[in-house]
């Protein structure tokens, strides 16, 4: 059990939390951890310093074992509804201009046809391209709806473990990111 201080900064009220985990970070391993934890009956709490989910583009190939876990959290449907198919994805290329001469051209994704049956064999979920802007919203919803406790614009400010128990400042805060 964790407890923490909340509202450690100059004129923000303090309040004791208590919870069993304390998740730092929204991304989609905070989120993915939260939405696990969740839905094994531990107590979460999940902080991020930004106002909400990533809203510009950032990781996006989603790969078996990545799909494999949304899978085992039920979410496999939602987040296959708005990724790219990996047959979609087929290769990766190399040009001299965003619209110039094609210098090279590789399959990428598992989805080169030699080697498709090794992709096939190794797991029950392909690749796809799912942008980080869809998938977090996801994990965090599921992670809301399986009872852990959501907090954007919320900043982990400090950590001091006593005899067992870790103390946790966070302060609210409005942040552009």
């Amino acid at each position: 059990m964790l407890r923490f201080e909340e509202g450690l900064r100059e004129g923000v009220m303090s309040a004791v939390v208590e919870t069993d985990v304390l998740v730092v970070g929204a991304g989609p391993a905070g989120a993915s951890s939260a939405v696990f934890l969740s839905k094994h009956g531990v107590r979460t709490i999940m902080i991020s310093r930004h106002r909400s989910t990533s809203e510009t583009p950032r990781a996006h190939i989603t790969n078996q074992r990545a799909m494999e876990a949304l899978r085992d959290a039920g979410l496999e449907p939602a987040c296959r509804a708005v990724a790219t198919p990996s047959q979609y994805m087929e290769h990766t290329f190399w040009l001299r201009t965003m619209v110039g001469e094609e210098i090279g051209r590789i399959y990428a994704w598992g989805n080169d046809p030699e080697r498709f049956g090794d992709y096939a064999a190794a797991s029950p979920c392909s690749m796809c391209d799912l942008p980080q802007t869809e998938l977090e919203p996801i994990l965090v919803s599921e992670a809301a709806r399986l009872g852990s406790h959501v907090k954007f614009g919320t900043e982990h400010a400090a950590e001091r473990n006593c005899l067992g128990s870790a103390r946790r400042g966070n302060s609210s805060r409005h942040s552009r990111n």
